[in-house]
């Protein structure tokens, strides 16, 4: 997901929210089922936003993750090529006593 989609997920859920705070005072002439059914779908559509934004999370927090892992392979790689350049030298000097 984008910064940009992620950032307009941020302020749908933002309004959402509001809404489902003040729909209450909306609300008057309708029946008590109707109200909880209305209350019902602004709160669904909040956590379903809630949910892709957490998703969203999940995933930059997958994708820096894979990136440090990548790094520290890269730099273990590194140093067991260097541990074994070392011991071929090693064995070099040992026999030229």
């Amino acid at each position: 997901m984008s910064p940009e989609e992620e950032a307009r997920l941020r302020v749908l859920l933002q309004r959402k929210q509001h809404d489902l705070e003040n729909c209450t005072s909306k609300m008057k002439g309708l029946t008590p089922q109707n109200k909880k059914r209305l209350r019902n779908r602004h709160a669904s559509c909040v956590s379903r936003l809630k949910k892709k934004l957490y998703i969203c999370n999940l995933q930059r927090d997958l994708e820096k993750a894979k990136a440090i892992i990548a790094s520290l392979q890269a730099d273990s790689d590194a140093q067991q090529d260097t541990i074994a350049q070392l011991k071929i030298e090693n064995t070099r000097l040992n026999t030229l006593r």
